[in-house]
């Protein structure tokens, strides 16, 4: 792919993202707005269903096609002109100009195409444009994650007895198995939740310190509401998902709507918050919002913690008023509201099942018996990599009167082999390769060896260090029968045998691995050091070909998948060696249909005795329809 091509494709992303993402956006904002006392929880979830819309439609390198309209006329060269139109909306990089050549073919034909020499200009502008800011919206992430960490290491542990059995059981009511850690810092005027994997509460060292010299009933009140709602975001697992937000604003920081939908999303995950703190603390929703208006009084504008990566109770003046609204409506659900919420839920699923683009095309004719074929399925003369159908013939297509054997097919492809590549496990010189690229090397042959004189003196002092210690400890067992040494001192020397025998063991692998062994039969492919060099930890020194494990791999067109399965039998012939053929077994069909080709790759694994056979043979696999082989003496199809 060219640069040229690159911007291109981000620039039809970058636009399917705006319109796509866009719409559905705005679809949640309106269905919102239209449903004013819809739980916070269903707020979220239609919130971030469309967010997600939004980064998919960004990030999806095509769009699904339903094949749903009906079928068009093949033009005169055998495209269909509908093919490539995109009813919802989809456009190629190229622009209108491809569409009326595709539907206009003669005049496009008569008249030769003139290309705009500004746009392409103006869209790498507009790319490179996009690509500062998203830049800079990264750097602005990750400074905001080294701030809360900085937050985070500079926290001191609360010791307050009564903060952390309030910790424990409100845990308890919310259903939450492990507790987060719990810190208090100088530095926030706001309990905040931060860690997406660890989390831990911070709370304000000022509310601790009023609450341990006054313990008076409100402090001791308001600050329990604050752990209950800083616990909900934990079961709630906010940190996670406001990564969703995150990347969509950094992604496509030029939307307004990213910024609205994050915007939302956060208030709706505060509710969803402040409902459940109300329950499980069981306080009235106005003392709640009491709670609220306090802390909103507190709090500093430069004493919050970054909010990308935390969730405090209090964020901005804004959203408490928002907040407190949507705490009116807590214990107003009627039976129509019932009903709006699962028309909520519905609409939820659909957003859902739309989050994938796609968009509508004509049906592909198919070619029956008598009829003229497309001529993009067509293969050219001679050509043999898109073979007939079983059960058609030459006769059949307007060609001679040879009937293709029915049942019997056959496909080129490559014999492969696997290569094992032998390495160094931790730095070391080589002072010998007794092996050479094309040397046939059986399982267990040295072909490398590095340097063993430090393995071997770390050997023997392990020996030694093992003798001594069987010794003391035998002594020591003997003096303890006598009853003239405690058990404690027998039971040491035992642990300093063991550690004795387990240095022997470390020794002796250590001494192996300056000695490098083929772990198969085969063929040298590559040799990678010489004698004297110093081989760093993990370089390759030899390459060896597993000869015992031919296969030959080649394209199936994938309809004939349904005639294959693993564990057929086939056979297989190698040009080079014209007067064999190999017994073989289907081992591999990959579960990818190619796109461009319309082939999936498929494995047949088969030996040679007699090593005629070498890796990047051409070869060609036969097998029957009925799935029982080839044998010998049946035609197979070229």
């Amino acid at each position: 792919m060219t640069a040229a091509e690159a911007t291109g494709t981000l620039a039809s992303a970058l636009l399917r993202a705006s319109w796509h993402g866009g719409v559905a956006l705005v679809a949640v904002w309106l269905l919102c707005n239209a449903l004013p006392r819809l739980p916070a929880a269903g707020r979220c979830w239609l919130w971030r269903a469309a967010i997600a819309k939004l980064l998919l439609s960004f990030t999806v390198a095509g769009t699904v096609a339903l094949p749903l309209l009906p079928v068009q006329v093949l033009s005169g060269e055998g495209r269909n002109p509908q093919s490539s139109h995109d009813v919802a909306g989809e456009t190629s990089p190229a622009g209108t100009a491809s569409d009326a050549a595709t539907a206009a073919p003669e005049t496009a034909a008569a008249q030769p195409r003139v290309r705009d020499p500004i746009r392409p200009l103006v869209i790498d502008l507009l790319v490179s444009i996009w690509a500062a800011g998203v830049l800079a919206f990264a750097l602005r992430a990750v400074r905001a994650g080294r701030d809360v960490k900085v937050l985070r290491r500079g926290a001191a542990e609360a010791t307050s007895e009564w903060v952390r059995e309030t910790l424990h059981n409100l845990c308890r009511r919310l259903g939450i198995g492990r507790p987060p850690q719990l810190l208090q810092s100088s530095q926030v005027d706001t309990p905040a939740l931060v860690g997406s994997v660890t989390p831990a509460i911070v709370l304000p060292a000022a509310a601790l310190y009023r609450q341990t010299e006054h313990a008076d009933s409100r402090t001791s009140e308001a600050l329990r509401m604050m752990l209950a709602h800083e616990l909900a975001h934990v079961k709630r697992r906010d940190l996670w998902w406001n990564w969703l937000p995150l990347a969509a604003q950094t992604l496509l920081w030029f939307h307004p709507l990213a910024w609205l939908a994050s915007r939302e999303l956060r208030l709706a995950q505060e509710s969803a918050c402040d409902a459940l703190a109300i329950a499980a603390t069981g306080a009235p929703p106005h003392r709640y919002g009491a709670m609220l208006l306090d802390v909103i009084e507190a709090v500093r504008a430069n004493r919050r913690p970054p909010s990308a990566f935390s969730a405090a109770v209090v964020e901005s003046r804004w959203s408490v008023e928002r907040r407190l609204t949507a705490m009116s409506h807590l214990n107003q659900y009627t039976q129509a509201h019932r009903f709006r919420v699962a028309g909520a839920v519905a609409l939820t699923v659909a957003l859902a099942v739309a989050l994938v683009p796609w968009r509508l095309v004509a049906q592909t004719p198919q070619a029956t018996a008598g009829t003229a074929p497309r001529a993009d399925a067509v293969p050219a003369p001679g050509d043999s990599t898109r073979p007939e159908l079983p059960g058609t013939s030459k006769e059949g297509a307007g060609g001679g009167a040879d009937q293709v054997p029915l049942g019997i097919q056959s496909f080129r492809g490559i014999v492969i082999a696997p290569t094992v590549s032998l390495g160094v496990q931790g730095a070391g010189r080589v002072i010998q390769v007794p092996v050479n690229e094309g040397d046939a090397v059986k399982a267990g042959q040295l072909v490398a060896q590095l340097d063993d004189a430090a393995a071997r003196a770390a050997l023997a002092e392990a020996e030694a260090n093992y003798r001594l210690k069987q010794v003391q400890f035998k002594r020591l067992g003997e003096l303890r029968g006598k009853g003239n040494t405690s058990e404690a001192e027998v039971e040491a020397a035992e642990a300093e045998a063991q550690v004795a025998v387990a240095r022997l063991e470390a020794a002796r692998y250590g001494l192996d691995k300056t000695r490098i062994h083929s772990p198969c039969d085969g063929v040298v492919s590559e040799v990678a050091a010489q004698p004297g060099e110093l081989a760093r930890d993990g370089a390759v020194l030899v390459k060896i070909v597993d000869m015992t494990k031919l296969s030959l791999g080649f394209e199936l067109p994938d309809q004939y998948l349904p005639r294959v399965k693993i564990g057929q039998p086939v056979t297989v012939t190698v040009a080079s060696v014209p007067d064999a053929r190999f017994d073989a077994t289907i081992t591999s069909v990959a579960p990818i249909v190619h796109s461009g080709s319309g082939t999936v790759a498929v494995r047949a694994k088969f030996s040679d005795a007699a090593g005629r056979v070498r890796p990047g043979m051409g070869g060609e696999v036969s097998f029957s329809a009925s799935g029982d082989g080839a044998k010998g003496g049946q035609r197979a199809v070229r």
